[in-house]
């Protein structure tokens, strides 16, 4: 169900009129806890093994269903801040944080998009 609703969160930042109302109903701030969790959960899982808070985490071995969440964060991310409109309101909204947080999940496409957001 999240998966569908970050997806269809995903469709809706296609459209740029849609980014000033999607971020002052709290857009950024959703992105922000999903991805904290996310991080969160991975370290748990790997008590013993690489740190991935501080190290970042190898999205390759997760699978797809959770590979895909996180590529339609960052396509969110990317959609929102490539929005000059609307560019003012993310900085205000701390996207920077959230951008150099989600960085640290490694993977080719993650990175790219994460990238031209910025």
């Amino acid at each position: 169900m999240v998966e569908n609703i970050i997806c269809t969160l995903s469709n809706i930042s296609d459209d740029n009129s849609l980014h000033r109302e999607l971020i002052s109903n709290g857009l950024v701030e959703v992105i922000k806890k999903f991805i904290d969790m996310f991080l969160e959960q991975a370290q748990e899982v790997n008590e013993m093994g690489v740190n991935e808070i501080q190290e970042g985490l190898e999205l390759n071995v997760m699978p797809v269903g959770a590979l895909n969440l996180i590529k339609a964060i960052t396509i969110i991310i990317m959609n929102i801040s490539s929005n000059p409109d609307v560019q003012g309101d993310c900085l205000q909204a701390d996207i920077i944080s959230v951008i150099l947080t989600s960085l640290r999940l490694r993977d080719y496409e993650v990175t790219t998009h994460l990238y031209r957001a910025m």
